[in-house]
């Protein structure tokens, strides 16, 4: 069965589910954004090329291989109205609002409550809206076929790892293990360790090693990522315990904004996964062009790479003549 014949099968019962991740602020990228587009928004939701955000590149490949219907998007909440001018009628029931940001550990397991309360066997696929793919099909069928190798473990994570062009100290990095003997996906490997965001020394050496980027692109099932999560962070837990009890009754806002505030940040890469390797299989990305755009350096070589003109280099030289 090929990748896309994947789609929607899983344990009995269960389902493939897509979650697109768009809560970030973009800090770092603002000032970049507001020069070259004139723009006010956080970078998931500027179009760098083409004519459709990241954002909307994003959910536009998850629909690839699951239902509009089984697509969650987690945002914050002061992006209701780019959310609205880009998503349209499309996928609003689908939103989840935080009430703040308290980083990628609770951007995950706040979709994970509401789909376990829908399908307690669902197989996930969490997607950044902030990373530039260009060969997008062929990036899905990745995704295909991790979520059917993540539907044969009981327990574990299937993350994504992206062959590197050199030593890069502004991602994170995973040195592979041993191969897993699993009929699918192949490829699959265990995790020795995980290095983030390395000095270039260390860099150079993962580099050279033969380690891979660290994409963040996260398929589990839900239940064990959910339980994984919980152990590692028992704070994080037994708040989202409290979320989860009270998903569908009318006391959920409340309960939610009054968990959020007491809600520590914590990051799911440092503060899970490079703390239960174990825990962890590694899927390397092949033949897809990827990159994570946090800074304007890494727009500009995509664009050099592709051997395309900035959009607003041409802006420039139009606003000199």
């Amino acid at each position: 069965m090929s990748g896309f014949e994947l789609a929607g099968r899983c344990r009995e019962g269960g389902k493939f589910w897509g979650v697109v991740l768009a809560g970030g602020q973009g800090v770092r990228l603002r000032p970049f954004v507001k020069e070259a587009f004139g723009l006010e928004a956080p970078k998931q939701f500027v179009p760098f090329m083409g004519r459709r955000s990241m954002f909307q590149h994003t959910v536009d490949r998850a629909a690839m291989l699951v239902p509009d219907q089984r697509i969650l998007t987690v945002a914050d909440v002061r992006h209701d109205a780019l959310l609205r001018a880009q998503l349209g009628p499309r996928l609003l029931d689908g939103v989840l609002y935080q009430p703040c940001n308290r980083e990628t550990a609770a951007g995950v397991m706040l979709p994970l409550t509401h789909i376990l309360e829908r399908d307690p066997e669902a197989v996930v696929a969490f997607l950044p809206s902030d990373h530039f793919i260009l060969e997008e099909t062929r990036f899905m069928r990745h995704i295909a076929e991790a979520m059917a190798g993540a539907s044969r473990l009981d327990e574990g994570v299937i993350l994504l790892g992206v062959r590197p062009d050199g030593p890069e100290t502004e991602y994170g990095w995973i040195e592979p293990g041993r191969p897993l003997a699993m009929p699918r996906p192949y490829g699959l490997r265990s995790v020795r360790r995980f290095i983030e965001k390395p000095d270039r020394e260390e860099a150079l050496r993962s580099y050279r090693k033969g380690c891979l980027w660290n994409s963040f692109v996260t398929v589990a099932r839900a239940e064990a990522l959910y339980r994984l999560i919980a152990r590692r962070l028992p704070v994080l837990g037994r708040a989202f315990s409290r979320i989860r009890a009270a998903a569908g009754t009318q006391r959920y806002d409340g309960v939610l904004a009054e968990e959020y505030s007491a809600l520590p940040a914590t990051n799911l890469s440092r503060d899970v996964f490079q703390t239960a390797p174990e825990a962890v299989s590694l899927l390397p990305l092949e033949g897809v062009t990827w990159s994570d755009w946090g800074s304007a350096r890494r727009i500009a070589q995509t664009y050099a790479a592709l051997r395309r003109r900035p959009p607003w280099e041409a802006a420039c030289c139009a606003a000199a003549i």
